[in-house]
């Protein structure tokens, strides 16, 4: 997303005749400026319709290309601008995702820009409300909470399809006054706005504050209890304005985030936990209280030991399998937990959710844009199809421009840079849509049984029934239908493929793509 600027330098000769008829010297002319030239759309995830890409320069005609997610060219032309605006349409592009160059001469001399964008098919009926398994990560908190930047945020939430976000203002940013709870009004916005769009947000209680235990993660009964009564009124402020009733009482107690005397221990985040739980629900009866148990056995089974199932009514872990792969782990470790719940809550179930799980798009974390596309669809399928009530993906937008910082690069957007005013998909934000357009409304309902390194999760039954299919390898599978069936790919593009005698073969590789249609078997092909 950077400026090249190209052209040579040319020379000018003056010559003018003095009194005495000499001839001056020639004198070499300044390199000609470069043309300015932005992409000034507010927002590069598009719905299918009329779509078009906002441009200013001030040159009179933009040169421009879109190649698609391999590649290979979808469109050029050029835009003509008036008064130094103009626009590229991209209507006529179907779903995907695409990379967009555009550039301006003048003299020579040019200025380029390159970003993405992304084509989605509309957003299903239902996907925007509170019975959606999807949600994302947010860091509103820690931004300008203008909602005029927010805002196109909030839209490329719902385009892709999220039914909830994941949000925390930090205590110390709400109790600045000792028991005293505000919430800025431009943040608060920001949640409401949120909602109204079909978006339900679920708020982090979290960290500490400098009126308790030294500003750290409280440990003393006074810090406790101080934490107990700003979770309850955190929650009860959106509660009362009909935002969200569901709550999650901190955030990663076993990792970095603890500073407290107490400890990181199970024996600790049990002491936390009970208080807060108590005070939220006699409060707030109908509260949805979140727990972040770890998922890993030696922290959660002794936390249920000491009674922490009864200290949230919803059991909440996150897992993180980029570099090696989501299969074996998210599954497994889901599987794991489930079983726990049951041993120490007299054989009932809880309900389990995965508030985080994601790729870094950073190579030297293990990570790449392609990666993260596929672990969106792998990771979620695989939480789903476990029994998984509600995944959030981590996260929303890069958290900054370092690429070989892996924290900053967890987004489904890249932050925005000089001369592109919108920040720009990657292709997971494409990924992430289909995946909730094709499972949009259904529920797991059983896997195909294929080699060992091949997967087929099935979504409903019967004819509207959605099949997820990958390998970690590469495989074939022999799929058995009875008429026409649509196989789409990660980034929205579908195609009808004719079974010949009832039979036609797949192949799979690390790319997930969805089948539908008079699907009767999946078998090894």
């Amino acid at each position: 997303m950077g400026i090249t600027r190209t052209g040579n330098r040319t020379a000018r000769t003056l010559a003018c005749v003095l009194g005495t008829g000499a001839l001056l010297a020639p004198v070499p002319a300044s390199a000609a400026a470069a043309p300015t030239l932005g992409i000034a759309s507010p927002n590069l995830v598009f719905l299918q319709g009329h779509n078009t890409i906002a441009l200013s320069s001030t040159e009179p005609r933009v040169r421009w290309s879109v190649a698609d997610a391999d590649g290979h060219p979808a469109a050029s032309g050029t835009a003509v601008l008036d008064r130094r605006h103009g626009v590229i349409d991209v209507s006529a592009l179907g779903p995907g995702y695409y990379r967009l160059r555009a550039t301006a001469t003048t003299a020579g001399t040019s200025t380029t820009r390159d970003t993405a964008f992304a084509v989605l098919t509309p957003v299903p009926d239902g996907a925007l409300n509170p019975a959606s398994p999807f949600g994302v990560n947010t860091h509103f908190a820690g931004r300008s909470w203008d909602i005029g930047y927010e805002k196109p945020l909030l839209d490329t939430i719902a385009r892709i399809g999220f039914g909830h976000l994941r949000e925390s203002m930090e205590w110390n940013s709400v109790e600045k006054t000792r028991n005293v709870y505000t919430v800025p009004a431009a943040y608060q916005d920001i949640l409401v706005t949120a909602k109204h769009k079909g978006i339900t947000p679920m708020l982090i209680a979290a960290y500490h504050n400098p009126f308790y235990d030294g500003n750290k993660t409280p440990s003393s009964t006074t810090g406790l209890n101080a934490f107990a009564r700003f979770e309850s009124q955190w929650l009860a402020h959106f509660r009362k304005l009909g935002v969200t009733q569901d709550i999650e009482t901190y955030n990663e107690y076993y990792g970095g985030f603890n500073t407290g005397t107490c400890g990181a221990t199970p024996a600790c985040q049990y002491r936390l936990i009970k208080p807060a739980y108590t005070v939220t629900k006699k409060e707030n009866p109908d509260a949805n209280v979140v727990v972040d148990v770890n998922s890993r056995p030696e922290w959660h089974v002794p936390l249920f030991q000491q009674g922490g199932l009864s200290a949230m009514d919803t059991v909440n872990t996150h897992i993180y399998a980029c570099k090696d792969g989501p299969e074996g782990v998210v599954d497994a470790k889901i599987a794991t937990l489930r079983q726990n719940v049951r041993k120490y809550n007299q054989g009932k179930d809880k309900p389990i959710w995965m508030t985080e799980t994601g790729c870094t798009t950073t190579p030297s974390a293990g990570g790449d844009e392609a990666k993260q596309a596929d672990y969106v669809i792998r990771a979620e399928t695989l939480a789903l199809a476990a029994g998984v009530g509600q995944v959030y993906l981590y996260d929303l937008l890069d958290d900054g421009t370092d690429p070989n910082d892996k924290e900053q690069n967890f987004g489904l957007l890249r932050k925005a840079r000089d001369g592109v005013a919108a920040p720009a998909p990657k292709p997971g934000l494409a990924a992430q849509a289909v995946l909730i357009r094709m499972l949009s409304g259904l529920r797991p309902s059983g896997r195909d049984t294929l080699a060992a390194s091949s997967y087929s999760y099935r979504f409903g039954a019967g004819p509207d029934a959605t099949r997820v299919l990958w390998s970690t390898g590469t495989d074939r599978a022999t799929v058995t239908a009875s008429g026409p069936v649509r196989l789409t790919d990660r980034f929205g593009r579908a195609r009808t493929l004719i079974p010949s005698g009832g039979r036609l073969t797949l192949s799979l590789d690390r790319h997930p793509v969805f089948l539908t249609g008079p699907v009767q078997s999946v078998t090894p092909g």
